[in-house]
C-alpha cells in the first residue's frame, strides 16, 4: 500500500502555502526514494535523457530544481554531467540528498523571481506529473514559470512531454536556460 505521502502526491493533494509545502517534504523525505521507486517513478531517467537531447554539454551547469533528495542529480551524474547544483525548499530532503555527494552546490529555498545562484548560461531542469498543470498548483507553477521567461531571466529550451512519468501517469519535463 501507497505510503500517504505517495497518495497526496499521486492525487495532488497539496497544501495551500509555502510553509505547508515545505513541511509535507520534511515529514516526506526519509522515505521519499523508496515509495517513489516502488511505484514506478521514472521522471529521474526521463529528464536525464532530456538532459543529454537538448544539453549535450556535459560539462554544462546544471541546476536541478525541486532536488528533492536526489534522485534525479544521481541519473545526471550517472548520465556523464559533471556540474549539477540542487535547490530544494525541503531541508530534510537536503540532507539526505548531501548524504549521496551529488552536487557541487544545495540551496535550502523555494523557487521566488529573485536570480538564482548559477552561472548565465546555465541550464535549470525540472521535471513534475501532467495532472498538476490541472490544479491550482499546477497553475501557480506555470505562472512562475511563465513569469521568469517574460522577465527574461529563463528562456524555454525544452518542455517535453513525458509517457509513464509516475506509474500510468505522464508527466513534463522542462529545460530552460539562465538567462
Amino acid at each position: 500500500m501507497a505510503s500517504s505521502f505517495l497518495s497526496k502526491a499521486d492525487n495532488a493533494e497539496w497544501p495551500d502555502t509555502v510553509q505547508g509545502t515545505r513541511q509535507m517534504y520534511d515529514d516526506w523525505a526519509k522515505t521519499y526514494d523508496s515509495d517513489l521507486m516502488q511505484h514506478g517513478y521514472n521522471a529521474p531517467t526521463s529528464i536525464a535523457k532530456t538532459l543529454v537531447k537538448w544539453v549535450p554539454d556535459k560539462k554544462a551547469r546544471v541546476m536541478d530544481m525541486a532536488c528533492g533528495t536526489g534522485l534525479i542529480g544521481e541519473k545526471l551524474l550517472k548520465a556523464g554531467y559533471s556540474s549539477i547544483d540542487g535547490l530544494d525548499m525541503s531541508a530534510e530532503s537536503i540532507k539526505i540528498c548531501k548524504e549521496k555527494n551529488i552536487y557541487g552546490r544545495i540551496v535550502c529555498s523555494e523557487v521566488t523571481t529573485n536570480r538564482l545562484d548559477i552561472d548565465n548560461g546555465g541550464f535549470l531542469v525540472i521535471a513534475m506529473k501532467q495532472a498538476y498543470f490541472e490544479t491550482n498548483y499546477g497553475g501557480k507553477i506555470e505562472a512562475a514559470i511563465q513569469s521568469m521567461v517574460q522577465l527574461s531571466k529563463w528562456e524555454v529550451v525544452a518542455r517535453d512531454h513525458l509517457e509513464g512519468y509516475f506509474g500510468e501517469h505522464n508527466g513534463v519535463t522542462f529545460v530552460f536556460k539562465i538567462m
